[in-house]
């Protein structure tokens, strides 16, 4: 009996987990500490990935514990990381950054709240979007690894960039579930993002490696989009937005 209550306690305190990172990096952008309110989001990028694997491999998944999650997620990867842009971005004039953050937030909200009510119709290791978690660990390791740039330039990026994420966030790309992905694919699509990384940078940065990953995880269910309209001869289809 007590193996059985701890396995559906483990998922459920991982997402607790997480969701303590999304406050402690929402505290850190406060408080002014880019570096470190980017690595407790990503923390908890980690965190969500741990909880959704286990749960699924102990075949757990509660409702309980489906509400958490995208309320966790809600946190760490749609209040925080514009929460770190608005903080750090002061170069652009504030209106842009407000519209901005409301944007991308409401696309967090919708990209939850279907993905609650999807589960059952969900395309079998797939997801219908970008998921919350990629975008905001996308856009978290982005601003941290931009800082090496132009800060004006870097800003002005990112606005639009944010725009096209939370865009995607909402469409029906496809993009797949990593765990349903084979660990060698995964370790080799790892293995050629570190060498892009050191080739067009010189050197290896763990931040820099992580926004590579992401980018072409980004890039990916682009290409998919593409491939199926030009397959089904309606270039439009990508861009669909799913309304109830």
């Amino acid at each position: 009996m007590a193996y059985k209550l701890n396995k559906k306690i483990l998922p459920l305190a991982l997402t607790f987990c997480n969701l303590t990172c999304g406050i402690l990096s929402l505290t850190m952008a406060f408080f002014g500490f880019l570096d470190l309110g980017v690595y407790f989001l990503l923390l908890g990028g980690v965190f969500d990935f741990f909880d959704g694997w286990l749960a699924y491999k102990t075949r757990c998944k509660t409702e309980l514990g489906k509400r958490v999650d995208s309320f966790a997620d809600l946190v760490t990867f749609g209040v925080a990381p514009v929460f770190l842009y608005l903080r750090f971005s002061s170069l652009v004039p504030l209106s842009f950054r407000l519209v901005t953050i409301i944007i991308y937030i409401s696309s967090t909200v919708f990209r939850l709240a279907r993905f609650n009510l999807l589960t059952q119709r969900k395309i079998k290791n797939y997801f219908t979007g970008l998921p919350t978690t990629a975008a905001g660990c996308l856009l978290a390791s982005y601003l941290l690894f931009s800082t090496r740039f132009n800060p004006r330039l870097a800003g002005w990026i990112t606005t639009p960039s944010i725009i096209l994420l939370s865009f995607l966030m909402v469409s029906d790309l496809r993009y797949p579930d990593l765990k349903s992905i084979k660990k060698r694919w995964l370790f080799m699509i790892i293995v050629l993002c570190i060498l892009l990384h050191l080739f067009l940078m010189g050197s290896l940065n763990l931040i820099g490696i992580i926004f590579i990953i992401f980018l072409a995880y980004l890039v990916y269910g682009l290409i998919t989009g593409l491939r199926l309209a030009i397959c089904n001869n309606c270039h439009l289809s990508m861009f669909r937005l799913i309304i109830f």
